[in-house]
Formats: C-alpha cells, structure tokens, sequence
C-alpha cells in the first residue's frame, strides 16, 4: 500500500509531527505554534516524538508560572497544556511534570 500512494502522498517530518498536508490550509503554521498541529487531519503524531512532546508540555507549564502574560495568554497557555496533555495520554505516557526529563 506504502508503494502504491507514495506518489500521491508526501509525508514530511518536521521536529514534532509527521506531516501530510498537501500545502494547502496550514501554510507551515505548526511550525511556529506546532501545538496547532495537534488537532489537524494532516498531522500523525506517533512514538518516535515522544521526547518532543514532553518537552513542548514542560515548557508551557514554565509559561503558566509568569505572572505578568495577560489574561489572554494564560487562556492560551491552558489551552496549550490541556492539548499537550491529550497527546502524552495518547502515547501512553503520563503528564506528571516531576515525571519529564
């Protein structure tokens, strides 16, 4: 199956996903805010980004601890955690942040 759709599916791997997108819609926005490609139909997620992940999640927890972001990005920021949360879920592991390298 691989052989017979890898002309007509390009798969690329950016640091934390696995992107089919035919480069329409996204316009490469997950790369700025990758946790925009959490919730995308073109984005595969799998094992091999677990450190990533953790690492995406650890930071935006260190982004709940400031103070002086607005009300806005903390809604942010909690939105970003509980996305970050579902895929670590998603790949078995835990969100304990004691539990993060």
């Amino acid at each position: 199956m691989a052989e017979a759709i890898s002309e007509q599916v390009h798969i690329r791997a950016t640091a934390h996903v696995w992107c089919i997108n035919d480069t329409a819609g996204c316009k490469s926005q997950g790369l700025i805010a990758r946790t925009n490609c959490v919730d995308c139909e073109n984005s595969v997620i799998d094992d091999t980004k677990k450190a990533v992940w953790q690492g995406i999640y650890q930071q935006q927890l260190e982004l709940l601890e400031i103070n002086d972001i607005g009300h806005a990005a903390k809604a942010r920021v909690r939105r970003n955690v509980e996305k970050v949360a579902g895929i670590l879920a998603d790949l078995g592991m835990g969100t304990n942040p004691k539990a993060l390298p």
